[in-house]
């Protein structure tokens, strides 16, 4: 096979196989493990902030975990027909 060839198949290997991994969210994302970061604090000769205009950001309600190997959520959900 030429060289042209086989850099094509191996191309069209990488791009049918690189995205279709990933059919489950039971891995954490990045963001669920971020806590809230300290307070800032006006240097010297400035004004403090005002803290009744502090976004205060809620607490999530607790839900119940989701089945191991369910979709993800991001997903459309499955279409069948009841003809």
């Amino acid at each position: 096979m030429s060289i042209v060839r086989v850099s094509m198949l191996l191309t069209v290997a990488a791009l049918t196989t690189a995205c279709g991994n990933k059919l489950t969210c039971d891995e954490p994302e990045r963001y669920q493990a971020s806590g809230p970061g300290p307070r800032i604090d006006a240097p010297d000769g400035m004004s403090e902030l005002q803290s009744f205009k502090e976004l205060k950001i809620p607490e999530a309600s607790p839900q119940t975990p989701r089945p191991e190997g369910s979709p993800c959520l991001e997903r459309p959900p499955a279409y069948q027909s009841q003809n």
